[in-house]
């Protein structure tokens, strides 16, 4: 069996690899933590880096159990410096994003926009009830067609109507895209 990678190997590359995920983050500041670790939307950049990290940690275990000792006890001094690190850097990286969620909030959000969310809230609710989905599946679907987008974009016209309305018009939407939810 090959010799397993020194300590100090290990822990600098897990250090590289956990700041590589802190790096990719970065590279997205207009993302939410949602948008980034969604399955479907995490961007290349990002999953890669994840896998380099799971590749290190993987092979931290590895060596720690060739290092057991003869009662089985395996050395715990790499496995407690990379929870250590792990704490360490996503503390550094939740203040990072704390801080760049208060510049954006700077500018609180105009009347309409509030408006706009709260047609878009009840729009949601109505549509899973009506339509009789989970919330998971009613998300799938206002994410996958755009239909908050929509909400947003005709919000003049939307308010005008009522919410049974505007419902009828997300129902027409997905049926234009061989939908058929009711």
């Amino acid at each position: 069996m090959e010799q397993p990678n020194s300590e100090p190997e290990q822990k600098a590359k897990i250090e590289a690899t956990a700041q590589a995920i802190l790096d990719a983050r970065n590279n997205h500041p207009d993302c939410s933590l949602a948008d980034l670790y969604d399955e479907t939307l995490m961007p290349p950049d990002l999953r890669k880096a994840h896998q380099a990290n799971d590749k290190a940690v993987s092979n931290m275990d590895v060596a720690n159990a060739a290092i057991a000792g003869s009662n089985g006890a395996v050395n715990g001094s790499l496995r407690a410096f990379c929870k250590k690190h792990f704490r360490k850097r996503l503390r550094s990286f939740l203040d990072e994003y704390i801080q760049r969620s208060d510049r954006k909030n700077e500018n609180k959000m105009t009347q309409e926009q509030i408006n706009i969310a709260d047609m878009q809230c009840w729009l949601f609710r109505m549509a899973q009830q009506k339509w009789k989905i989970t919330p998971k599946y009613c998300s799938e679907l206002f994410k996958k067609y755009d239909l908050l987008g929509y909400i947003s974009e005709c919000y003049d016209v939307l308010h005008l109507s009522s919410y049974k309305c505007a419902l009828k018009d997300l129902e027409e939407i997905l049926k234009s895209k061989s939908i058929n939810i009711c």
